[in-house]
């Protein structure tokens, strides 16, 4: 039975390097017909790429002759790809689930500690067969020089998780809402398998069944992530691979929102979800979700209450009576720092500079 399982897992792999390579075309076209501010699709890219390297380096650890492996062009080209995977899952996933996301210092700054953090704890020990971002070969000794170097991974997929899961309340995308969910999911169990592969199985020295599970993992959720793409264009992948599901409008329900947000200033209270405003105008929450999204055009409920909030602001700051604190609490801020972070993300200038400037 051994025999055959050797002979199985590199057709997985030879599968699953096919379907990934697949993926990762789509995703270069549509990064190359979108515009320049929308990231996702290179991102997805480059996230599918270091997959590709990964996959392509497991695989040659079964078929290629040792020398390969061992030369220094092969290690550098591959051991930087397997090094970037996590970094290049957790820049996709920020660019998918987070509006806002524009890459910054803080993100080189990752980038750059993750090559720092490999060069301290990993001179020349580059495992020979990396499991998912970097894989012990069981070795106590090994798992040692590793540990740094998983924690900064899981760490990474950590925090997707949490980007993921803190934005299910105010995501107006319904088909995203349901990728948020699905994610948590999945990254929930591929991080408890991590854990029980690295510290339980590979100990053990179950390796061959722990790569085959790997394979088959990598292949279904592979299927998965193109079936999601597909289903979720435009939101995540922009290409024409299918009719937009078209909204239906409802100008009744949208007469009684505008009413809420623009006689009733419903906006002001503080801490408000989408929820509460749908259990308000006495509708289901997902119908409401429709409308701001369909026919308003807003991705996320607060990019709605602060449009409104801000507007209002604009016209209390005309009075110069009105302290700012006072300005931020009254239209449902908590404190002074959130209102002027959101009321220079949508003038350009903070509330103090836009007052001194209706005085001039």
């Amino acid at each position: 039975m051994a025999p055959f399982f050797h002979a199985l897992l590199p057709g997985l792999l030879w599968m699953d390097i096919a379907l990934v390579g697949a993926i990762a075309g789509i995703f270069l076209i549509a990064s190359m017909r979108t515009s320049k501010k929308d990231l996702r699709p290179l991102f997805g890219f480059f996230f599918l790429i270091t997959t590709e390297i990964y996959l392509i380096y497991w695989l040659l650890h079964y078929i290629a002759p040792p020398e390969l492996l061992s030369s220094s062009a092969v290690q550098l080209v591959f051991g930087a790809g397997i090094l970037l995977l996590p970094y290049c899952f957790w820049m996709f996933s920020l660019s998918v689930f987070d509006d806002g996301f524009r890459p910054g210092r803080l993100h080189l700054a990752v980038l750059l500690g993750r090559f720092l953090l490999v060069a301290v704890t990993l001179p020349g020990r580059l495992p020979e067969h990396p499991f998912l971002f970097l894989e012990s070969s069981g070795k106590s000794d090994d798992l040692l020089y590793l540990f740094p170097n998983i924690l900064y991974s899981l760490a990474l997929i950590f925090h997707s998780l949490l980007v993921a899961h803190r934005g299910q309340r105010d995501d107006l995308v319904e088909l995203r809402l349901d990728l948020r969910r699905i994610f948590v999911l999945l990254i929930g169990l591929l991080i408890a398998w991590i854990i029980a592969s690295l510290f339980i199985l590979r100990p053990l020295q179950a390796d061959l069944p722990v790569s085959l599970i790997n394979a088959t993992m990598t292949l279904l959720l592979s299927l998965a992530f193109l079936w999601l793409a597909i289903r979720l264009h435009p939101d995540i992948l922009p290409l024409e691979l299918k009719e937009k599901v078209g909204y239906r409008p409802d100008p009744a329900l949208k007469e009684r929102l505008l009413e809420a947000l623009e006689k009733d200033h419903i906006y002001r209270q503080e801490g408000l979800t989408i929820g509460e405003l749908a259990r308000t105008l006495s509708v289901q929450e997902y119908r409401l979700r429709r409308l701001i999204n369909g026919e308003m055009g807003f991705r996320n409920f607060n990019d709605l209450l602060n449009r409104y909030r801000i507007q209002e602001a604009c016209e209390l700051l005309d009075r110069p009576d009105l302290p700012i604190i006072r300005i931020a609490t009254d239209i449902g801020y908590p404190s002074p720092g959130p209102f002027n972070r959101v009321f220079r993300t949508l003038t350009g200038q903070t509330p103090t500079e836009y007052r001194q400037r209706k005085k001039e």
